[in-house]
């Protein structure tokens, strides 16, 4: 019987995902499928808005993406400033991006080092003129060999890799993704707490637009999605909040947590 090629079932895999919540998962299983990794880490970038959390299997020192990361350190990150500089899409390595920037010294000191992590591959993706994605393969070996190995692995494949990835982003917004295997997955509950939130009291076009506010969405973004002008999202927005009788998005975010908590 013929062997079959490496990473072909996975990318049959990938493939089935698409658009799916197993997605970043699945892409996970085909990277690792070609290449040895430590730890992965997928995050949504845009001009607009703070970096999105999509997928993660960190073990180690995984509250600093949580609790330093998102709060601001990601600003230093030498991928995050060279994508908002323009950084053409490919398969780039930590340590010689830092040293063809010039940058990371302070994100090195104070961030990286605590994260374990001796060196990273990044798969930067572009999704439209406002969004990437980025997947980060970290090595928490000082070992070269390990991290050449990938890249030369990677780099070949570095089209059907952004091709998958904008298959699935491109007509998706950057929202929760499945937890990792072994973790506790809320995913579920918050998938079912968007579905039904609110259910009774908007319109099907209204709760369309509640869900991508849900996941995070500002209207620009959702008129994007929709097809639809800025202005008539925040009608539908004004609406929204109007039937909730709330005044803001925050307190919607505390109205949907509400919901969570009495699903449970």
């Amino acid at each position: 019987m013929k062997k079959t090629e490496e990473g072909v079932l996975e990318l049959a895999g990938v493939i089935a995902a698409v658009r799916t919540p197993r997605f970043s998962s699945a892409l996970v299983q085909y990277i690792s499928a070609l290449c040895a990794f430590d730890c992965v880490v997928i995050l949504g970038y845009s001009k607009t808005r703070k970096p999105v959390y999509l997928y993660d299997n960190i073990t180690h020192q995984r509250e600093l993406l949580f609790q330093s990361y998102f709060n601001g350190t990601y600003q230093h990150d030498p991928f995050y400033r060279a994508i908002m500089s323009g950084l053409e899409p490919g398969i780039y390595s930590f340590t010689a991006l830092t040293e063809q920037m010039g940058l990371a010294t302070e994100y090195v000191d104070e961030f990286y080092t605590d994260t374990g992590w001796k060196n990273e591959i990044g798969i930067v993706v572009r999704i439209d003129e406002e969004r990437w994605v980025v997947v980060f393969l970290g090595f928490l070996s000082t070992q070269n060999e390990l991290h050449r190995v990938a890249k030369e692995k990677l780099v070949p494949l570095f089209p059907v890799l952004s091709a998958l990835c904008n298959q699935h982003w491109c007509t998706e917004s950057f929202s929760f993704s499945l937890a990792p295997t072994g973790k506790i997955n809320i995913r579920d509950l918050i998938d079912q707490g968007i579905a039904t939130f609110a259910i009774n009291q908007l319109t099907a076009r209204e709760l369309t637009i509640l869900q991508l506010l849900l996941q995070g969405n500002d209207s620009k973004t959702i008129a994007q999605q929709l097809a639809i002008s800025v202005g008539t999202v925040k009608n539908h927005r004004k609406h929204i909040y109007n039937k909730l009788h709330i005044e803001s998005q925050s307190a919607l975010f505390a109205m949907f947590l509400n919901h969570l908590i009495h699903m449970g």
